[in-house]
């Protein structure tokens, strides 16, 4: 998996500042299933970034998504098979955190057959 490194704090719920170093870029299908394994863990924080200007429905360009020491940016148009992001979308096990959800479940809704669960 190709790795970039960046400088990046978070700040916890305790308060404390961790460091994040690791992120990965994923533009394509096979990418997205090496890091399946990855994003199967208790939380994941989760964005949407699309186009919906000049549109009538929106246009999904990137998904963000972290865990406790990974940042994964999905260039959704280059990637062709999302079977996996949906797998992990739908998981009840796994807690998504989002900040407004609304409009990020409506767009995922385009993508997978089954509604992404919080």
């Amino acid at each position: 998996m190709a790795l970039g490194v960046f400088d990046a704090e978070i700040h916890t719920p305790k308060n404390t500042r961790r460091k994040l170093t690791s992120f990965s870029y994923i533009d394509n299908s096979d990418k997205l299933t090496e890091a399946e394994p990855e994003l199967q863990r208790e939380r994941l924080a989760l964005d949407t970034e699309f186009f919906y200007e000049r549109t009538y429905y929106p246009s999904l360009e990137l998904v963000q998504l972290a865990t406790d020491d990974m940042v994964f940016i999905l260039d959704m148009p280059a990637i062709d098979n999302v079977t996996g992001l949906c797998s992990v979308l739908t998981d009840h096990g796994i807690e998504k955190i989002t900040h407004a959800p609304a409009q990020d479940v409506e767009i995922l809704r385009g993508v997978c057959p089954q509604t992404p669960m919080p």
